[in-house]
């Protein structure tokens, strides 16, 4: 059975983790799935 990874990427607004994450992190990590915390918060928004 495989073990489940958790990798959390903080840095301040306008870092660049995203754009880190859909390239680098993706290949080097070899993760299968990434979730942006700022695209689900667009859901909640109200405005």
């Amino acid at each position: 059975m495989r073990a489940n990874n958790l990798y959390m990427i903080a840095d301040c607004n306008e870092a660049g983790k995203t754009k880190a994450s859909h390239t680098i992190y993706l290949k080097l990590l070899d993760i299968e799935n990434f979730e942006n915390t700022d695209e689900m918060a667009k859901g909640f928004s109200t405005t």
